[in-house]
């Protein structure tokens, strides 16, 4: 900025010294004041120039910036289609894996109450995090339901729970302490 002041000082003295060298060339008459007018146009000119140097460059700015708003409602719009597009692949893939998992409980003998998966996107990636995954026996197997639990008593898991949780642990490529399945 104080490179620029200067230059502009400098350039008008350099000026005023051609200016009055041309007065003292010129010879009076009618040519002189047509001179005169040029060279005061000229001054004008000089004078002005430096404002119309700080307009522009506050126009290019002003067009710099909307270029930049620009840019970052584009970015901003492709952020919420990402964000879109990311809960709908994990909606879909969570409806497929509910879907394989009850048909795979079903095939060990239990009828599929709920199934809760837990999976989010890392990037391009979709990683199942959790499955939890309630069953009840089917009635055709005349196994009686519990009733009763007592506090403090453990009750070992059926064998086709561990079954179903090493399988699906195995097939979802996840371990195994990430899948619970529990009956009611």
């Amino acid at each position: 900025m104080l490179a620029n002041i200067s230059n502009f000082i400098r350039n008008l003295a350099i000026f005023m010294l051609f200016m009055t060298f041309v007065s003292a060339i010129v010879p009076t008459g009618k040519y002189k004041s047509y001179i005169n007018l040029i060279m005061g146009f000229m001054l004008i000119f000089m004078m002005v120039s430096p404002i119309i140097n700080i307009i522009g460059s506050f126009d290019d700015i002003l067009i710099h910036i909307e270029e930049e708003i620009s840019h970052l409602e584009e970015s901003i719009n492709l952020d919420e289609a990402h964000i879109v597009q990311a809960s709908v692949i994990t909606e879909n893939a969570s409806y497929l894996v509910r879907t394989h998992i009850e048909e795979i409980v079903s095939e060990f003998g239990f009828i599929p109450v709920s199934t809760t998966i837990n999976m989010n996107m890392s990037g391009n990636d979709l990683q199942i995090n959790n499955i939890f995954i309630e069953v009840t026996e089917e009635e055709i197997r005349g196994i009686p339901p519990i009733n009763n639990i007592i506090l403090g008593e453990v009750i070992e898991e059926d064998s086709r729970m561990i079954e179903i949780k090493n399988y699906l642990a195995q097939f979802y490529n996840m371990p195994v302490n990430h899948i619970n399945v529990v009956s009611n």
